[in-house]
């Protein structure tokens, strides 16, 4: 076997091992687009295959009549919006499974406006799912650093993972250490870090979570 053929099946066995690497990563959205749907009020956008109306997450709630209309999904940069019940105790990147992942960390900041002061109230959809909002809440996102390389998804093995999060009122993005800490599990605010990498943590906070379809709105 010559040379050029033992490098050509060597980039072949590479190019194999290195294909469910590659889908495993998130196609990038493409803020700039947001979909304007039909209706100046609503940006209605209907799915071409389940037929599902989505409004828009901006739609101001004066929009619905009653309360009990406002939707527990909307759209924003063809991605499909919803909520999680309850509060979050550990991290959990596939949410509940069923289609559903929580959104990257840049894709909770883009739900923020910074320029006007509304945060996340820009957004009065999303903004409607959460009740009694105070600084020591947050949203957990699906983006994290690994401070030891030792996160394994697959067998549940953490490390020393530090998972980042937004404020809900201010917009502040910080990180949370997930799994079994002094004998209890759970998503601790990382408030500081030695030269170790080793977190000051603050446990005063409630942590909440919104998750988005793994499918794109122009693929439903």
């Amino acid at each position: 076997m010559n040379m050029l053929l033992k490098a050509k099946i060597f980039l072949l066995l590479l190019a194999l091992a290195w294909l469910p690497i590659a889908n495993a990563w998130l196609a990038p959205v493409n803020f700039s687009e947001d979909n304007d749907g039909v209706g100046v009020d609503k940006h209605t956008v209907t799915a071409t295959n389940s037929g599902v109306n989505y409004d828009r997450c901006d739609t101001p709630l004066i929009n619905y009549t009653f309360p009990e209309e406002n939707p527990t999904k909307c759209h924003r940069w063809n991605l499909v919006w919803t909520p999680v019940d309850g509060t979050q105790s550990d991290w959990q990147p596939e949410v509940d499974g069923g289609g559903y992942r929580l959104p990257t960390i840049k894709e909770l900041v883009r739900l923020f406006d910074y320029t006007s002061g509304d945060g996340l109230a820009t957004n009065p959809i999303i903004y409607s799912w959460m009740t009694g909002i105070s600084e020591t809440d947050w949203l957990i996102s699906s983006s994290y650093r690994d401070i030891d390389g030792d996160y394994d998804q697959h067998n549940g093995q953490t490390g020393r993972l530090q998972i980042f999060a937004i404020n809900i009122s201010t917009g502040e993005v910080k990180t949370f250490e997930p799994g079994k800490k002094s004998g209890a599990d759970g998503l601790d605010l990382c408030t500081g870090l030695d030269s170790n990498g080793n977190c000051t943590l603050d446990l005063t906070h409630t942590v909440y979570a919104i998750k988005v379809n793994t499918e794109r709105l122009s693929e439903l």
